[in-house]
């Protein structure tokens, strides 16, 4: 049975990365349209370090919403 890929995880040149677009409404506070980050070249130590890797950019994204709010 073929394993599936866990969601925002790219596999490029034997190397993972945690990747997951950046909110439209957020790019241009973030400077970005993707957020991209290495994960590492080891599949158990790369799947470890995107379980944390998931939950920065929603870290962020709530903290973007809260500053938005705050000067609407």
């Amino acid at each position: 049975m073929a394993e599936t890929k866990p969601e925002y995880r790219l596999i490029e040149h034997g190397r993972y990365f945690f990747q997951r677009r950046v909110p439209l409404h957020f790019q241009s506070a973030v400077g970005r349209k993707k957020w991209r980050a290495p994960s590492g070249n080891d599949h158990d130590a790369a799947n470890d370090r995107l379980k944390v890797m998931r939950a920065e950019p929603l870290q962020i994204q709530g903290h973007l919403e809260g500053e938005f709010n705050m000067v609407a």
